[in-house]
């Protein structure tokens, strides 16, 4: 019987005979080995509190029942994400306008001249779809200053993936 791997769909082989009714879910063998080596990182995850975002040019509603609706490029406004990690602009009016990737930069506390990406399928750590990239800073963690190696962001808040002493 096969089943499906609820982390990149391949189908995955196993042992119950054919025809055998199941509910549940499985890995394949490499998502498996890539949530060992995540498992290995030293990393902490952060909430995000208010989660603010620099949009890179002005950005308007593709919508023709908002067609006033947009956000100014190169300024500072506040944003949500939402449980799957779109991002959205929360406009002064109390409305939401969806971001697309490629249209804004996180306001990141652990960056300096921050870019997001959105990563390929084979970068992406589960829960956290963004990575930022920049010049990264540093965290105290349980009393010792270390060099945060990485940073991804998402609905489960702010990763920082840390470098080893």
């Amino acid at each position: 019987m096969k089943l499906r791997c609820i982390e990149c769909g391949a189908f995955v082989s196993t042992d119950l005979p054919k025809g055998t009714v199941v509910r549940g879910t499985t890995t394949c063998p490499e998502c498996e080995e890539r949530h060992s080596e995540l498992a290995a990182v030293k990393a902490i995850v952060i909430p995000l509190g208010d989660l603010c975002v620099v949009p890179r040019r002005t950005v308007r509603s593709d919508l023709l029942i908002r067609p006033l609706c947009e956000v100014p490029g190169g300024v500072v406004c506040r944003a949500g994400m939402n449980a799957q990690g779109a991002v959205f602009a929360i406009l002064s009016d109390g409305g939401k306008l969806g971001l697309k990737p490629g249209e804004f930069d996180f306001v990141c506390p652990f960056a300096a001249r921050a870019e997001t990406l959105l990563p390929c399928e084979d970068e992406r750590i589960p829960g956290h779809g963004w990575r930022v990239v920049g010049t990264l800073g540093r965290v105290t963690v349980d009393g010792v200053d270390r060099q945060i190696a990485r940073v991804a962001v998402g609905a489960q808040g702010w990763r920082l993936e840390l470098e080893e002493d």
